[in-house]
């Protein structure tokens, strides 16, 4: 496979990334929900066919924090939105611009 420190240093990376995203143990209806909360917007919005600003930047948010910080697959995020695979990656990645803020992710997430 390698040498044994190319080997020790993906599984020291492997770990470094499981334990970061296994540091939060939301699961992907209740991120949904704070979100919903904090933009004060119900579930049944947000998961609606509507592209009203409000709803795709909590839509962004979501999928952000799902994909990158809690380690959700992409195709479970996108069943539970309703939206497609691309979707998702499109929202990811205007969730970590309006995301870049640590602190507003620590005040989701814990």
């Amino acid at each position: 496979m390698g040498s044994g420190d190319f080997v020790a240093n993906v599984i020291k990376n492997a770990h470094e990334t499981m334990d970061q995203t296994a540091k939060f143990d939301i699961s992907l209806d209740e991120l949904i929900s704070r979100i919903c909360a904090e933009h004060k917007i119900k579930v049944k919005d947000l998961i609606s066919k509507s592209r009203k600003r409000y709803l795709s930047k909590a839509r962004a948010e979501v999928c952000y924090l799902a994909v990158d910080k809690l380690g959700y697959r992409g195709d479970d995020v996108a069943r539970s939105l309703r939206i497609s695979g691309r979707g998702v990656s499109d929202c990811r990645q205007r969730g970590r611009k309006i995301l870049d803020n640590t602190k507003v992710i620590n005040e989701y997430l814990s």
